[in-house]
């Protein structure tokens, strides 16, 4: 008898509560009658909430969830809730009660309408966590139940279904980014293929719409959690679990997903999608072996999409490159795996070259010093390529501008970009080195480079080497690079003594770094107090003496040089002799091995 009138006690209130919640939808409720209703009915909702057996049974939770979601729905009435506590140990419970007990549409589309409406359900996390379960495997487990079934109703085209799979996306949307610890068991528990298989049996069951409804549920937006999840993992593109992540992917389908979202109506972001997919993520995959098996074994499947016809020609280009890549990448896995020395051979990494040699001929890029080259014209090709090019990929230069502009920059950062830039200048150096020297031939040429932090390039200009070798020697580092089994670090002015020792006939390009000086000594390189040095300066009697000799002995061939007229030598007439010299000097002067 007593449990019968907490029975019926606890009906009226659940009635009253859905009939508050109707009312408050209205417009003509001031916003101190919203404060002054939820003052009063939150008590009541919380104690209800917190009810055990035997009398849960008998507590729909919809009705206060009806409630919150009323609030929600007013922007001036949201700031209520989230200073209330409580509210997400409410909704973690209905949620789990909805999925592990009630299993009813209607009970979890009254959960989803709670994680799409409440605003930053983050700051709620811990009660979430509490309501489900108090552990981040519990959260995982419901998150999970919840994927598995929007699956079972992937082809269920009502628009509670698409609220379902709204919901558990806004929630994922809001904390897959920012919690590791729940990302990681989120992934142990089989997130990826899930996600894979509801994005590809919603995409089927939406295929020859002409456009979406404003209440259906868009399947990229599911493929953006999965792309994000993708991408934090460990905060490394290449990392193991991202590699893990892909190969699951892989056997998940994730090729055939990707083309059957982008053959939907209004899919305007997939272009995004395919270029975080395809740009980002993949690339640098691809050099891993595990990812090449994967990818050797449904390769020739792959390349049917090449001919696909709804995609826009940005997204067609990046999946054709894609393509590529994974190509040549292959063409080196069947080299090694056909010899018996593995480790001793390699590919150049130009796209359109992919020549297989011994890896100790190689020459390799001296930021990342992953990508290999058989030669100069390789690397230059690679670097310069517009999409997925090596000026996109390397590590090194994504690394560096992602730095502070007020932060120390790696040396290795300084090398990459600075000699990217020399490399792909060559030839305007060349003849500002072949000015200099018609003007000071008896002068020993430097580079000086000037690096801004800010965007990641570099100027330059010709100096005479006397104007730096006089600088305080604690603030110049010498740096000197043999082959890359061989890499050794000077630090100590001396080591110039070994610039002339053309070491196996493959001395690099020998750097030094000049930390912040003075205006007295270079007026053009700004103080510390300004911050945006150092300079760097570039010995051409150490990196490429053949360029320097060569330009000695076509300004012996010149007119005298005359101070009252600069202009008498014009070097575009002596371009191709500058190219020659160049080309002669070949991969002495490269910049990375």
């Amino acid at each position: 008898m007593r449990l019968l009138k907490w029975k019926i006690t606890l009906t009226v209130s659940l009635r009253s509560l859905r009939t508050l919640s109707s009312l408050l939808v209205q417009e003509d409720i001031d916003e101190e009658a919203y404060s002054e209703i939820w003052s009063r009915a939150w008590p009541w909702i919380e104690f209800l909430g917190q009810l055990t057996d035997p009398v849960t049974d008998a507590v729909n939770h919809s009705a206060y969830l009806r409630f919150i979601v009323a609030f929600s729905h007013r922007e001036e009435t949201v700031s209520v809730i989230s200073i209330t506590s409580g509210v997400g140990y409410l909704i973690g419970r209905a949620w789990a009660h909805a999925l592990l007990q009630t299993k009813t549409i209607t009970a979890l589309f009254e959960v989803s309408l709670a994680l799409i409406m409440v605003d930053d359900l983050y700051k709620f996390i811990d009660e979430l966590v509490d309501g489900v379960g108090g552990s981040w495997d519990s959260l995982a487990s419901i998150v999970m139940a919840h994927l598995y079934f929007v699956l079972d109703h992937g082809t269920d085209l009502k628009p509670e279904m698409s609220y379902i799979s709204s919901g558990i996306t806004a929630f994922l949307s809001e904390v897959l980014m920012n919690l590791d610890d729940f990302r990681d068991v989120l992934l142990r528990q089989g997130f990826v293929s899930v996600v894979i298989h509801i994005t590809q049996a919603r995409a089927v069951s939406l295929a020859g719409r002409n456009a979406l409804g404003d209440d259906e549920f868009d399947p990229v937006k599911m493929l953006q959690e999965l792309v994000a999840c993708w991408i934090s993992a460990d905060r490394a593109p290449n990392s193991d679990q991202a590699q893990a992540i892909f190969i699951e992917a892989i056997q998940a389908g994730i090729f055939p997903t990707i083309f059957d979202c982008a053959a939907l109506p209004d899919a305007l972001n997939m272009e995004l999608q395919f270029k975080a997919i395809f740009v980002c993520c993949i690339p640098p995959l691809t050099m891993r072996r595990l990812v090449l098996v994967e990818l050797d074994a449904i390769f020739p499947e792959l390349q049917r999409f090449d001919a696909v016809e709804y995609l826009s020609p940005q997204s067609l280009q990046m999946w054709r490159n894609f393509l590529a890549i994974t190509a040549h990448n292959l063409n080196v896995l069947r080299w090694y795996n056909s010899v018996r020395n593995v480790p001793t051979l390699a590919a150049c990494d130009n796209l359109g070259c992919a020549k297989v040699m011994a890896r100790y001929e190689l020459w390799c890029c001296a930021g990342c010093r992953n990508a290999l080259y058989c030669g100069t014209a390789c690397q230059k090709a690679d670097y310069k390529r517009p999409q997925l090019g090596h000026k996109e990929l390397c590590s090194y230069l994504q690394s560096y501008k992602s730095k502070n502009q007020s932060g120390n920059l790696d040396l290795k950062f300084l090398r990459a970009v600075v000699h990217y830039d020399y490399r792909t200048n060559e030839q305007e150096i060349g003849m500002l080195l072949l000015k200099f020297l018609h003007a000071n031939p008896s002068t020993t040429p430097t580079v000086r480079f000037c690096l801004d932090y800010s965007t990641g390039r570099c100027s330059f200009s010709i100096e005479p080497l006397a104007m730096t070798e006089h600088i305080a020697p604690q603030r110049v580092q010498i740096l000197r690079y043999f082959p890359w089994n061989e890499a050794i670090d000077q630090t100590s002015p001396s080591a110039l003594k070994y610039a002339h020792s053309d070491f196996w006939d493959r001395v690099q390009l020998h750097m030094l770094e000049i930390r912040y000086p003075s205006d007295s000594l270079a007026a053009n390189v700004p103080s510390p107090s300004r911050s945006p040095g150092p300079g760097l300066i570039f010995p051409f009697r150490v990196a490429c003496p053949g360029l320097v000799i060569g330009l000695r002995s076509l300004v012996a061939s010149l007119p005298v040089y005359d101070p009252s007229n600069r202009h008498t030598i014009d070097c575009d007439n002596h371009r191709e002799v500058i190219r020659d010299l160049i080309a002669i000097e070949g991969l002495k002067t490269h910049y990375g091995h």
